[in-house]
């Protein structure tokens, strides 16, 4: 007898064609959906990739911890010293073995009156205001700050070329001074040809007197002797 269509062989199959157009079975369907529910393998590798930069980010950051921490020890070993010598110094820098001291007038060898007067308010002032000293008279202190000041004079530095008259000039003035100790009679400090200078112009149009000049040499000069008195660096 001849075959009849679908005689004699394998059963037809059934839903061999999915509605979609794409073939498959009900398993690989389900595999379809689990892939789709779970994320696709693009998106889990950009998470495993957010994670990696994460990590990385917080290996640099307690590297850069840690190099602060041990840079900060290090600056401390070095520089917060309380001996100068063997680094920064956060502590005092002048003699602790002292808490008053006395400034008499220093004997004026020039011909510039009253410029003792103006260096010892200058003194006393820069004195107490920046070393722990307290300045008082010499019966009652510790320490005795005396000098003299050895010569003032004006430099002429340059003149008008139509009238002749200084146009700058300079006033300088130098000093010796001696730190003593009043207990033991010991000289702690003494310096010689301390001097310091200031410029003015005279001349139209500024008209600056010289007392502008004789006021910035004695600030000056208060300044850095209270400097020299500390503590050797």
């Amino acid at each position: 007898m001849p075959r009849l269509p679908g005689d004699g062989g394998s059963p037809p199959r059934r839903g061999g064609t999915s509605r979609n157009g794409g073939g498959g079975t009900p398993g690989s369907r389900a595999s379809e959906l689990e892939v789709a529910c779970s994320g696709s393998p693009r998106g889990r590798k950009g998470d495993a990739g957010a994670d990696t930069m994460t990590n990385r980010v917080r290996r640099h950051a307690f590297a850069a911890v840690a190099i602060t921490t041990g840079l900060a020890s290090l600056a401390c070993q070095s520089g917060c010293n309380r001996d100068p010598e063997s680094g920064w110094a956060m502590a005092s820098t002048h003699d602790d073995r002292f808490q008053t001291i006395s400034i008499p007038l220093f004997q004026n060898d020039t011909w510039f009156r009253g410029l003792e007067r103006e260096l010892g308010r200058s003194l006393v002032v820069e004195m107490e205001s920046r070393t722990p000293y307290k300045v008082t008279g010499q019966g009652t202190a510790d320490t005795l700050l005396r000098g003299t000041i050895r010569s003032a004079e004006l430099i002429l530095l340059s003149s008008s070329v139509t009238t002749g008259l200084a146009e700058e000039m300079l006033f300088k003035a130098e000093l010796d001074f001696e730190w003593v100790d009043l207990a033991t009679g010991e000289t702690l400090i003494e310096r010689k040809g301390f001097a310091s200078s200031a410029l003015f112009t005279p001349s139209r149009p500024s008209q600056e007197t010289i007392d502008l000049a004789r006021f910035g040499v004695v600030e000056q000069l208060a300044a850095d002797l209270v400097d020299a008195i500390r503590d050797d660096w």
